[in-house]
């Protein structure tokens, strides 16, 4: 179950988020409330709650200098701010936090509710995603240690084989394409393609793409190379195509992943 802290000045808003929403039902477990950031810290400190929803205007301690004590002692905790301001510099500086959702007020149940099931979701994601890797650490001898790679596959086509060797020895040049492969191989592009999707039951690119993506996980688990430089080393040429194509892949920023084994 996901756990839920909420911290509010104004009492309406936050018994109305608290009473309203039926948390159990979202397997979310509210575990606590505060009228300002100074009483929240200790709390959260003590419970380390998975979603933080906090208001971003409040006396002592605010949502801003909230975040920024929460990301820097629960860095997987997501926060989601609640702000009355709709000002440039607010949301400069909740993303520069790594804030997760910024809401503004007022905002109806059902958008808060919309925002809260997506923060919820991704964190039982990232919560399987780490069980996972957690187990693999792509078994292979500890933490730290590479995952193993899997041994060469012999298929039925002599073609798909030799494409295959081909691929795992060469995906990190940023660029192989399908032609280039069969012309390696002796055959047609459309040949191959078809080849691909008979025997692997994947495209070309989808191969390609695991390879990469395999690779970029090792490195981020063994090394402590920049995303950039991961992403040039598994052929991708824009760093931020390869984060995007990370993310839809694996559930989560490369960044991220690295912060789940670390």
């Amino acid at each position: 179950m996901v756990s839920l802290f909420l911290c509010e000045d104004e009492i309406v808003m936050r018994e109305g988020i608290r009473d309203r929403i039926d948390w159990k039902a979202e397997n979310i477990d509210f575990v606590g409330e505060a009228s300002d950031g100074e009483m929240a810290i200790p709390q959260i400190m003590e419970k380390k709650p998975d979603i933080l929803i906090t208001d971003i205007k409040m006396p002592f301690v605010d949502g801003l200098m909230l975040s920024e004590v929460v990301k820097k002692n629960l860095p997987d905790t997501k926060i989601m701010i609640l702000s009355g301001y709709d000002e440039f510099e607010y949301a400069r500086r909740a993303v520069s936090l790594g804030v997760t959702e910024y809401l503004l007020k007022p905002i109806s149940p059902k958008k808060l509710l919309e925002s809260i099931r997506k923060v919820r979701d991704t964190v039982e994601q990232e919560r399987s995603h780490k069980e996972y890797v957690t187990k693999l650490i792509e078994n292979a001898g500890g933490e730290g240690a590479p995952v193993r790679k899997m041994e060469e596959k012999k298929f039925h086509s002599r073609s798909l084989t030799a494409a295959v060797k081909f691929i795992d020895e060469n995906f990190s040049d940023e660029d192989i394409s399908l032609n280039k492969v069969a012309d390696h191989v002796g055959v047609s592009p459309n040949h191959l393609s078809s080849t691909f999707s008979k025997e692997l039951g994947s495209t070309f690119i989808e191969y390609l793409t695991k390879c990469r993506i395999d690779r970029a996980k090792e490195l981020l688990t063994t090394t402590d190379m920049r995303s950039s430089e991961v992403a040039y080393d598994v052929g991708y040429k824009d760093p931020h195509y390869f984060s995007a194509t990370f993310k839809k892949v694996c559930g989560m920023t490369p960044k991220e992943y690295r912060n789940t084994v670390h």
